[in-house]
Formats: C-alpha cells, structure tokens, sequence
C-alpha cells in the first residue's frame, strides 16, 4: 500500500486549522500578557513548563501516542495494556519530580519557580491518560475531532488566564492555563473513544511495544534536551529574567512550526504506519520523503524566511517595549527554522518506516550539537543572544547532516535531493536578501510604525517571492497552478 499523499494533506490540514485558531488565539493574548506579566513571571512557569514538557514530550507524544499509532492495528489489546502502563508510570513521575523540585530549582538559579513545578506534577497522569486516547484517534485518523477539541481547550484556557492575569494572579495564571488545557483534552479524548480499557494487561503485548516506546521515548527525551538545553542556560547563567525572555521569543518564533509543522509530521507519520512504509520499495519511500521534504520548504521555510526578515517590527509590535531590544534573538531562531524546516517530515519518515534506532542516534548527534554550540557562543559573549545564536547554527548543520544521511546511510538520489531542495532555498534566499535591502531604504526614508512596516514588507516579500517562483521553480509553479485551476473546475462543475 503506497502513501496516500490526500490524506496526509488532508488531516495535516485539520490539524493545522485547529492550530491555527488555538495557536491564533494565543497569538492575540502574547500581546496583552506581556503587558500584565513580567519576563521574570514568564521565566519561572517556562523552567515549570520544561519539565512538564519533558513528560509530554518523551512519555506522552514520543512513547505513548507513538506506540499506539504504530501498534493499534498490530495488537488488539494495545490500548487496555498501553493506559495502565502509562498510568502507573505518570503517578511515579510525579512523585520523583515533587520530590527532586526542591534540588532542581537551586541547581538552575530559579528558586521562585518551586511552586510551579509541584503544582504541574498533578498533571503528569492526567497527560499520560490524554496521550493513549490521542494516540488512539490519530490511529484511527481522526483529525477533525482532534482539531476541534484542541482549538476549543485552548481557547478557554488561554481566555481564563487572562482574566486571571488582569485579576492580579501573575505567573499563576499560566499555571492555570495548562492545567485546564490538558485536563479539557484528556476528559474529551477519553470520551470520544470508540473503545474503553479494560483490567486487561497482555504481558504479549507488554513485551512487544515496550523496546519500541522505550526507543521513541529516548528518543523525546534527547530532542526535549536539546530543544531546552538553551532554555537551561538561559536559567542558569541569566536568571530567570534571562530565561523569560529567551522563552517568550522560542515561544513566539515556534508558532509557524506549531500550526504547519507538527500537524504535517504526525499526519505523515500516522500514514507511513498505516500504508506499512516499510515494506514498501526504496523508490517509493524516497518520493514520499523528498515530497514532504518540499511541502515542508515551501510553506514553513516562507514563513520563517518572512519572520526573520520582519524580526524588528515583529518583536516591537507583538511584545512591546520589555521585549522589543531583544528583537534579534527572534531574528536568529527564525533563521535556523528556515533550515530545519527542509527536514520537517524526516524524522516522520524514519518513525512510520520503524527506524527508531536510526532517528535516536540523530536526535543525540542533534542535542549535542546544540548543547555544545549554545555553550560556546555564550562563553564568547555572555548575552542571551548568544544562546539564540547558538541555538539557530546547531539547527543549520542538523539540516546538512540529515541530508547527508538520506544520501549516505538511506542510499537515496542525491540529485533528486537537490532538485526538490534547490528551488525553494534559492527562491527564499533571494527573497529574503531583495525584501531586507527593500526594506532597509523604505526605513532610511521613513519612520513607520511597526504595523506599517510588517504591511509594507509583507507586500514586498510577497511580490519577489512570485517573480522568482517564476524564474526559478517555473515548472512547480505551473504545476500548482493546473492543479489549483482543476479542483476549481470541479466544485464549479458540481
């Protein structure tokens, strides 16, 4: 069974929709609690949420949903086997992390966020019970649900936290936020489950997905690391002032990968599992991979190419003036976004194909790679730019080494990797490099407000964009335009 490329569009569709308006919804109230709250309040809950993030990541979305979508149609009872074993396993990590909260919090400078870490310990079992049940829906490929109820929970929790922002409650309210949030999710996914878990635990089972989540798992747990490490830094080294502010722009530059990135990814993941990718010929699973690897480029890697180039007003518009002198570090994340975007689906790929040994040892190559650039460019110039900087350069080479896996450990095409890959970056790196000269003559000329500026520098990256979709991918271009004049044809015909 080949991919079926519609399906994948189509729930990464639904799947961005409603990350889209609940991702746009928070958009909305970035603005507003920054203005209430400070970077402080902000670094506190982010060390909090780190560490609630390292369960979701690695023994929620990584072990639990994972294993469920790769083994829901392999093990009848996968899901009574799955719940309890993920339960247990959430009610002890709650317990290690309440206990170590006091030691952890001394050892990253950020002793006011002890509160917050015990508070989010009542949400590790209420995370791994919403993961089995989301595991389950994606298995069934049910993204519209899923959308609707994430954009639903978001809205109301991120509603309330403002409210409670205005009412005086400060970094509580953020606390609030996510414990809600989750709770929402994981009370509607249990409940839109076609099947229930029963006292059953098949030790067969047990046995047969358990190197898989423990692999997937390491996996999470190495990109969580890093993906945090910064965060960490910023904690230690600059308080968690530094790392409130380090935070609030990972969190406004993660938006983009948010609402496209990570609806795409498991939508593509969930329909390798499903199609079995792996039995599949070499020619196949190097068009499915190449085809992601272009879809990723030419909708994320715009986004993030346009952000870089508006990082100025950006930054000034949606984060005010506490935020506004660090309007480079957004600059540079989004830079090494536009890199990491060309890769998007590859690590999609290796999941749904059961490369996980594979995709584990990159993840390491990944975290060490960051680790060890972020810590230098610090000690060059101890600034928290320097950890953005740092954090922007480890994801470009990333990027360079997953293509040479592709070429070198996957034996796929080279020059089929270039000719879906070249178009693209060229078509954004001149892109870029026209509408950031543009923009700096329009500034010499003018003093505009941000709003002005991101319109003005919209409409130029815009319209170089299409001239050197032109010049440069002229034949994708002619091709999207057929297929776009076609589905037209069709709903007017009907």
């Amino acid at each position: 069974m080949s991919l079926n490329k519609k399906s994948v569009t189509v729930n990464a569709m639904w799947h961005s929709l409603a990350a889209l308006f609940s991702t746009g919804v928070r958009f909305l109230t970035i603005p507003i609690l920054v203005r209430i709250l400070n970077p402080e309040d902000f670094g506190n809950v982010a060390i909090a949420m780190a560490i609630l993030m390292f369960i979701t990541m690695v023994f929620g979305n990584g072990g639990a949903v994972d294993s469920m979508v790769y083994f829901a149609k392999k093990r009848a009872d996968m899901l009574s086997t799955l719940f309890w074993f993920n339960q247990a396993l959430g009610i002890t990590l709650a317990a290690s992390v309440y206990l170590l909260s006091p030691t952890v919090i001394i050892w990253l400078n950020a002793p006011n966020a002890l509160p917050y870490i015990q508070a989010l310990c009542a949400l590790f079992p209420i995370l791994m019970l919403q993961s089995v049940f989301r595991g389950q829906l994606i298995a069934k490929l049910r993204f519209a649900y899923i959308a609707k109820i994430n954009a639903s929970a978001s809205t109301i929790s991120t509603a309330i936290a403002v409210v409670l922002a205005y009412l005086g409650a400060g970094a509580w309210s953020l606390v609030i936020q996510h414990i809600l949030m989750h709770s929402v999710l994981a009370l509607a996914f249990f409940r839109a489950s076609c099947e229930k878990p029963s006292m059953k635990i098949s030790a067969a089972t047990l046995k047969a997905f358990l190197p898989f989540y423990y692999k997937t798992a390491a996996y999470n747990s190495i990109i969580w690391l890093g993906s945090q490490a910064p965060l960490l830094f910023a904690s230690k080294f600059a308080g968690a002032t530094g790392a409130g502010v380090y935070n609030m722009m990972l969190r406004t530059s993660s938006l983009p990968r948010e609402v496209f990135g990570q609806g795409f990814l498991m939508s593509f993941f969930s329909n390798l599992a499903n199609s079995q990718a792996e039995t599949q010929s070499k020619e196949s699973q190097q068009q499915s991979l190449f085809w992601a690897t272009k879809l990723n480029l030419w909708i994320l890697g715009t986004i993030y190419a346009a952000a870089a180039v508006l990082a100025e007003p950006i930054v000034s518009l949606v984060l005010g003036a506490k935020f506004a002198p660090y309007w480079q570090m957004f600059q540079w994340l989004c830079v090494g976004m536009v890199f990491a975007s060309a890769t998007g689906g590859f690590i999609g790929f290796l999941k749904g194909t059961g490369q996980v040994g594979a995709m584990t040892i990159l993840s390491i190559v990944r975290a060490a790679l960051i680790m060890t650039l972020v810590f230098v460019f610090w000690r060059l110039d101890n600034q928290v730019l320097s950890i953005a900087v740092g954090y922007a350069l480890a994801n470009t080479l990333v990027t360079l080494i997953y293509f040479l896996v592709m070429i070198f450990y996957l034996k796929f095409n080279a020059k089929d990797l270039i000719n879906n890959t070249f178009a693209p970056l060229m078509n954004l790196s001149l892109t870029s490099l026209g509408c950031f000269g543009l923009l700096q003559l329009f500034s010499l000329h003018y003093t505009a407000h941000p709003l002005l500026l991101i319109t003005v520098g919209l409409a130029i990256f815009g319209s170089l964009f299409i001239l050197f979709c032109l010049l440069i991918s002229r034949h994708d271009t002619l091709k999207l335009s057929r297929t776009v004049q076609y589905q037209l044809a069709q709903k007017l015909g009907r």
